[in-house]
C-alpha cells in the first residue's frame, strides 16, 4: 500500500463540524521563532503532513482568542523516532522568550499528566506572557502529541483563559479517532 499524500491526511484532520459552533478555520500559525519547538513541526521529516487551525469567537482580537491546531505527518519509517524526538524537544524547552519588534512571548513548557491516546501519547502545558503593542495577556498552551501507526499528530490547544482539561482531551482524542493511514 502506498503511504498517504498530505491531500490524504488533510482528510484525517479535524473539520469544523467536529467543533462546538463558533469555531472557524483561520490561517496557519508559525511557531513564533521559538527554536525548542522547531522539531515540533516534524514535516521537514515527514513523508506527507497537514495542519488545520481553528479560532474560536473569531471576532475577538488575535491577542485574547482561543485557538486550536492540528497537526498530522506521516512517516514511512516509523513514527516513534519523531515522537522521541517532538517529547525532547518539549521537555528540553526550558524557559522560553521569544519575539520581534513589540511583539514578544515569554514562558516555558512542562510535562503533563494525560491519558493515554492511540498508540503513544504525551503532553505538555505551557505558561506564557504574550506581549503585544504593550498589551500584554496571560497565554495557557496545551500540546498533545499521539503516535498512531505510521502517523504523529499534535494537537495544540492555545487560550487567554483556563481551559476545560476535559475539551482538550476530548479534541485531542477525536483528532486521533480520524486517524486511519
Amino acid at each position: 500500500m502506498a503511504p498517504p499524500d498530505s491531500s490524504t491526511l488533510q482528510g484525517e484532520l479535524l473539520t469544523s463540524a467536529d467543533l462546538p459552533s463558533n469555531w472557524t478555520v483561520t490561517a496557519q500559525p508559525g511557531t513564533f521563532g521559538i527554536a525548542c519547538l522547531a522539531h515540533a513541526k516534524a514535516a521537514a521529516l515527514s513523508t506527507a503532513h497537514a495542519t488545520v487551525v481553528f479560532v474560536h469567537n473569531a471576532t475577538t482580537t488575535t491577542l485574547t482568542a482561543t485557538v486550536f491546531i492540528d497537526t498530522l505527518a506521516y512517516f514511512d519509517k516509523g513514527s516513534t523516532g519523531p515522537m522521541a524526538t517532538i517529547g525532547g524537544d518539549l521537555n528540553g524547552c526550558g524557559s522560553i522568550t521569544a519575539g520581534s519588534g513589540s511583539s514578544s512571548l515569554k514562558g516555558s513548557f512542562r510535562s503533563l499528566s494525560f491519558p493515554e491516546i492511540a498508540d503513544q501519547s504525551s503532553a505538555w502545558q505551557g505558561t506564557f506572557t504574550s506581549t503585544s503593542g504593550g498589551s500584554s495577556v496571560p497565554l495557557n498552551v496545551y500540546v498533545v502529541a499521539f503516535r498512531k501507526g505510521m502517523a504523529l499528530g499534535m494537537v495544540a490547544y492555545i487560550t487567554s483563559s483556563t481551559p476545560s482539561m476535559t475539551a482538550v482531551q476530548g479534541y485531542a482524542r477525536a483528532a486521533a479517532a480520524r486517524v486511519t493511514s
